[in-house]
């Protein structure tokens, strides 16, 4: 084979790594679908906060990601070849490795950082307390600050409201005293909708 068909079947098989993962994400969420079918209402939450939906989010943004990021490379390395651009040697196949490591690491860093810890106050959505009064449905940041500045009015307590999500969590849990505080599950970034796509294709 070419050099030229070489880097052309090694770009092509990323965008068909991509593509795979993306058919594996819709065989996935369409058994899910099947298999919650009319218990979907009552489980909402469950599945939103579940690791399976984040896990399907990270399949279909490392997929589209690969595939979208691949084709766009390999646009332009097919204008340069046009132009008449050359390297000499085995420099232009070690360049497209290279090329192809990097937007492997790309894929993979923009499906995994919504979910790192230190990241949540920036991408996770809510906080689910299952079977608690307190919180019944999925709450937000902001519903959390509101009902411990009311609690701190009720209380004339003037000290500043806690803003990230451990301090909110540490908060709650103490309202609870001796008593088993609920467990807040975090709504993920993938955990908009029932599909767990990536938030902007929403």
């Amino acid at each position: 084979k070419s050099k030229t068909m070489r880097i052309n079947h090694f770009f092509v098989s990323l965008i068909g790594t991509g593509d795979c993962c993306l058919g594996l994400y819709l065989i996935l969420i369409a058994t899910f679908d099947i298999y919650y079918d009319e218990q979907y209402c009552k489980l909402k939450y469950e599945w939103l906060t579940s690791k399976t939906c984040s896990f399907l989010g990270i399949l279909s943004t490392f997929g589209s990601s690969m595939s979208v990021y691949t084709m766009v490379v390999v646009s332009l390395y097919r204008a340069i070849k046009m132009a008449g651009g050359q390297m000499a040697g085995n420099r232009e196949v070690h360049l497209s490795v290279y090329t192809g490591i990097v937007l492997l690491a790309i894929a993979v860093f923009l499906s995994v950082i919504p979910l790192a810890p230190s990241f949540q106050d920036y991408f996770s959505n809510g906080l689910w307390y299952q079977d608690d009064t307190l919180f019944p449905t999925l709450a937000d940041m902001n519903s959390h600050i509101q009902f411990i500045k009311k609690y701190k009015q009720l209380k004339n307590d003037s000290s500043a409201t806690a803003a990230t999500w451990p301090e909110l969590k540490d908060f709650i849990g103490k309202l609870y005293n001796n008593e088993k505080a609920p467990k807040g599950v975090h709504q993920t970034f993938y955990g908009n909708d029932a599909v767990c796509l990536f938030k902007i294709l929403l």
